[in-house]
């Protein structure tokens, strides 16, 4: 699905249910899945470092956020459309798996990076 980038320091609203899409393999078959997931704060430095983004488990998929890779995108729906609000920088989630607790997954908030990654594509 296309997705804009958002205006600089666009905040999303709590429990709002974006879309995470991750590559996953299993029994051979390489397929992407999509799954549902809340945005569970968009408060700064309440879920994590500056610059992060915090969503809750995918709905109803206890075991995709173990199985997102880096660079999986978090796209919300907003007024402009589908908007990329986050990046899934590293398998935050996988202590998750490990240790069984139900954490927040960490994805960059991209509003905090659009100035940046638009000089870049010279846009």
């Amino acid at each position: 699905m296309p997705a804009c980038l958002p205006p600089p320091g666009s905040r999303y609203t709590k429990d709002v249910l974006c879309e995470a899409s991750s590559w996953a393999s299993g029994g051979g078959a390489v397929a992407l899945e999509a799954a549902a997931v809340p945005v569970f704060t968009d408060d700064r430095g309440a879920c994590g470092p500056r610059g992060t983004l915090c969503t809750g488990p995918a709905a109803g998929r206890d075991d995709f956020d173990c199985r997102m890779d880096a660079g999986t995108p978090l796209v919300c729906p907003t007024r402009r459309g589908a908007t990329l609000v986050g990046i899934l920088a590293k398998t935050s989630s996988s202590s998750n798996c490990v240790t069984g607790k139900r954490m927040p997954t960490e994805f960059v908030r991209v509003s905090d990076y659009v100035e940046w990654i638009e000089e870049r594509l010279q846009l």
